[in-house]
């Protein structure tokens, strides 16, 4: 009984078996009717899945046997068939007429033969095209030869997913020159996949490429170093540092799947909200992010009849720092030409109407010229004292109406200086920024950032001179000087913040913003430190 019911399993198998083969074989008949020869001879064997697991095991088996460099033509072309690609049609029947006739030639020299037929073929092909641009690659493939299958098969995975990579099995030719090309090939990437082993370790070319891409990016910040451990090995120190993908007893699909959720794209940061700033951003009709009316340029009227007082107290201020500003011109004050500077900023960054100007970097230059008033206090007319006077309380008054100001204040005197101005990152941020004016960015928002550093920046320390009797000093601020150095660093990171903030509102613009997933990268590898450093500011430290 129990025989019977083997033989009757074993039958139900072998039918099952039999009807797989059958559909499969079927569903290739059916393609043949559909696919002309020349499609069918450069499409990848497995189309819409990745090979068997079983695929990647004999192909080592078969790379390990054919170990000689002579089997290299046939490895080659044997890796087009996998990834689904044909060199040219003349190199291709160089496979089909080679003579296999060992009483001819033996094995190594008709392989020597068909590397060599192959070389001229392609020189002839290289000299009908014309000179090729600069080529770069997304990818470095750093190996052991004795990992030549694992690379073989990684460097398939990753032009399935639409990236180039460079790979000396691919990319280096019989006779050229290994280390110019391989140099070559590190310099033209972006990236550098590194394929960990015993043998990889041992390796000196391999340590060579490794310290070769880890001073590229030694802080990991930029991701440019995949390392993917393919066998286990102990890591040397530098390795060791950067985080790397266990392929180890992975094969086919679960093996493919890790190297692309390795290569997902890092999350873009998210910038600080609800952080007061210089500015405001967003994007314009042209599709570029500019200045935009904020609340350091939109007055807010909290009762009736406070627009009017609002415009009449605007006017007033502009027209006795205009007359001083004339007087001053005329030198009609025995005064330095601080003072004229400063006014004339001052007008500059003055709102001539709601949602123009900048009253918060007007404020600024308001400082500026308390601070040089307070120093020669002592040796100012008194007429010029008055009237320096006199436009400080005009601009005190209208501070009311741009609440933007005040809140911009009590942020910086509640923040914390823990740590560094993150000045580097700071630099590549408004580098991308001008690298990409005016197709993303209006030349206001670098403008902008520039103006905000010169107008926080600390004044040169100075000890204020005791006040002599009979001299006018500058009246009282009702609101506090800042620390310097506390206002400059949120001046700034809050504007980085601000111009950050806005370009990521262009991901919902579409393809109407060309370009955009590139930059976004680019600013996120710049930006984050900056937003680190002010969630720190303002979380008090």
């Amino acid at each position: 009984a129990s025989a019977a019911a083997a033989a009757a399993a074993a039958t139900a198998a072998a039918a099952a078996a039999a009807a797989d083969v059958w559909e499969a074989v079927s569903a290739d008949a059916n393609r043949l009717e559909l696919v002309a020869p020349s499609v069918l001879a450069s499409e990848k064997l497995w189309l819409e899945k990745a090979p068997p697991n079983w695929v990647h095991e004999y192909y080592s088996e078969l790379l390990d046997t054919l170990r000689e460099s002579h089997w290299r033509p046939w490895l080659d072309w044997y890796q087009r068939r996998l990834d689904g690609r044909e060199a040219a049609e003349e190199i291709e029947l160089q496979f089909a007429t080679l003579p296999i006739d060992p009483r001819h030639m033996d094995v190594a020299e008709q392989n020597a033969e068909l590397a060599r037929r192959i070389a001229e073929l392609q020189e002839a092909l290289d000299a009908k095209k014309p000179p090729p641009a600069d080529q770069h690659w997304d990818f470095f493939i750093s190996y052991s030869s004795k990992d030549e299958a694992d690379a073989r098969e990684i460097a398939g995975i990753l032009e399935q997913a639409g990236h180039s990579a460079f790979a000396q099995f691919k990319d280096i030719a019989p006779g050229n020159n290994f280390v110019r090309e391989m140099q070559k090939g590190l310099e033209s990437s972006r990236g550098f996949v590194a394929l960990l082993s015993p043998d990889y370790e041992a390796s000196n070319h391999c340590q060579a490429e490794w310290a070769a891409a880890y001073n590229r990016d030694p802080s990991g910040a930029g991701r440019k170093i995949l390392p993917l451990l393919v066998r286990q090995t102990k890591l040397n120190s530098l390795a060791s540092q950067i985080v790397y993908v266990n392929l180890v007893g992975l094969s086919g699909e679960a093996r493919r799947q890790a190297i692309l959720r390795a290569l997902a794209p890092k999350p873009l940061p998210k910038p600080a909200e609800n952080i007061s700033a210089p500015f405001d951003f967003g994007w314009n009709a042209e599709n570029r992010v500019t200045v935009v009316a904020g609340p350091q340029n939109t007055p807010v009227f909290p009762f009736a009849g406070s627009d009017q007082d609002h415009h009449e107290r605007l006017d007033a201020c502009r027209k006795i720092v205009q007359r001083l500003i004339a007087d001053l011109a005329a030198q009609r004050f025995n005064a330095r030409p601080d003072y004229r500077i400063a006014l004339e900023t001052y007008l500059e960054e003055l709102p001539t109407a709601p949602g123009s100007g900048n009253l918060l970097l007007a404020d600024a230059e308001a400082r500026v010229l308390r601070g040089l008033f307070e120093e020669d206090k002592n040796i100012l007319a008194r007429a010029l004292a008055e009237r320096l006077n006199r436009v400080l309380e005009f601009h005190i008054g209208l501070r009311p109406y741009y609440p933007g100001v005040g809140r911009f204040y009590d942020d910086v005197r509640s923040g914390a200086l823990s740590a560094p101005l993150p000045r580097d990152a700071i630099a590549g941020f408004v580098e991308v920024v001008r690298e990409h004016t005016p197709d993303i960015f209006e030349q206001s928002v670098s403008q902008g950032i520039d103006k905000v550093e010169e107008d926080f920046a600390p004044p040169p320390g100075a000890e204020a001179p005791q006040l002599e009797p009979g001299i006018l000093a500058p009246r009282p601020d009702p609101i506090e000087a800042p620390d310097p150095e506390k206002a400059q660093a949120f001046s700034i990171t809050s504007t980085i913040n601000a111009v950050y903030g806005a370009f990521l509102k262009g991901k919902d613009m579409g393809s109407a913003v060309k370009g955009w997933d590139e930059v976004a990268k680019k600013l996120g590898e710049h930006v984050e430190p900056v937003i680190e450093y002010l969630k720190n500011f303002t979380s008090g430290g």
